[in-house]
């Protein structure tokens, strides 16, 4: 399902700046038999750290169910990587992961763990860039 790199990425910068805030989740997910996190989440899109190599370009797909009868589900591309971690910027996401992201940067920081802790399954498949 997923397939990675073994080689190490060097770390390169994204010069756009974020267009949405981003807020810390922590959840762990796995991207085929590896675990990662998804260490922060925004409308725009989130940052994941792995032990796995990803490159910029790189496509990324997450889903998760929320209150385990809702399915969110987006996808992306690398736009940055840095010591085992990836910015991700979302091409597209379906409503329901629209939805939470909002919900989610307007809630009082004391209430995001309670929303979160309402995450199941989280996965993401991660694939090369084709060879241009």
């Amino acid at each position: 399902m997923t397939a990675v790199s073994t080689t190490t990425s060097q770390p390169r910068t994204y010069d756009t700046p974020r267009q949405h805030p981003r807020v810390c989740v922590n959840l762990r997910a796995t991207a085929g038999d590896d675990p990662v996190v998804l260490a922060d989440m925004g409308l725009g899109g989130l940052c994941l750290a792995a032990r796995l190599s990803v490159d910029v370009g790189w496509h990324v797909f997450v889903r998760f169910r929320l209150l385990r009868t809702q399915v969110c589900e987006g996808a992306g591309h690398v736009v940055w990587t840095d010591d085992g971690r990836a910015g991700v910027a979302f091409d597209e996401t379906n409503e329901t992961l629209a939805t939470f992201l909002r919900t989610l940067s307007r809630l009082p920081e004391s209430l995001r763990e309670l929303y979160v802790a309402d995450v199941s399954d989280p996965e993401l498949a991660i694939v090369p860039a084709r060879a241009a």
